[in-house]
């Protein structure tokens, strides 16, 4: 795991995996807890402020995933 960030609420981390695996992952925190794909591919994955939007960087381009945090599981 790289680039581990909590999101602004301290329920959750997003990360980066690197090899077989690769991609970005959203986890619950404290684990342990299953890991969701969000992306197969990107790096240096942040939360925008508010916790409703990942964004991400790939291909020396910004992605960003919307995130719906309104329930017990998030949504992508």
């Amino acid at each position: 795991m790289w680039n581990t960030r909590f999101s602004p609420d301290g329920r959750w981390i997003v990360f980066q995996i690197a090899g077989q695996d690769s991609g970005i992952y959203v986890q619950e925190f404290p684990g342990p807890a299953l890991r969701k794909q969000i992306a197969p591919g990107g790096e240096y994955p942040v939360w925008r402020k508010d916790g409703k939007e990942i964004l991400y960087l790939e291909s020396n381009r910004i992605w960003s995933v919307k995130v719906d945090a309104s329930g017990p599981q998030l949504r992508f």
